[in-house]
């Protein structure tokens, strides 16, 4: 595989920062045409953003395509709605113990995030997903 452990947790968070910037960006920007004001607002353009990103575009969000990364799921395919919801709903929840997910990205086995494990997905370099589906396909 092409990174290590600590290059692909630095990454994610890139990605995370990256996309949080674009969702901040577009709860600002409907906000002053006069859509999602306040606290709520921002919450749900949180909750929408990653989960609409993953599902549409195939495991990536504008961040993880910057920073070359993909979520798939066990089967090596880009994670159904349903798990694109539940890694969206636990991300505000792991927010709020920021280093401690850290910690424990760091210390799981494939380097998941709680909301990982609920899902049952994985996030991977993208160059490395052609190697897994040809691995994948030969066994």
């Amino acid at each position: 595989m092409h990174v290590s452990r600590t290059t692909l947790i630095i990454r994610r968070i890139g990605a995370w920062l990256l996309d949080t910037l674009l969702a901040l960006g577009a709860w600002f920007a409907l906000a002053v045409v006069g859509y999602g004001r306040g606290e709520d607002g921002m919450l749900l353009m949180q909750l929408l953003y990653f989960p609409l990103f993953e599902y549409l575009m195939r495991g990536q969000t504008p961040g993880k395509v910057v920073f070359r990364l993909t979520v798939i799921n066990r089967a090596g395919q880009p994670p159904c709605l349903l798990q694109a919801l539940v890694r969206g709903i636990s991300r505000p929840f792991e927010a709020a113990f920021g280093l401690i997910v850290i910690w424990l990205c760091a210390e799981s086995r494939h380097c998941q995030r709680p909301g990982d494990w609920l899902a049952r997905t994985y996030v991977i370099d993208s160059r490395d997903l052609k190697v897994l589906r040809q691995q994948l396909n030969e066994a």
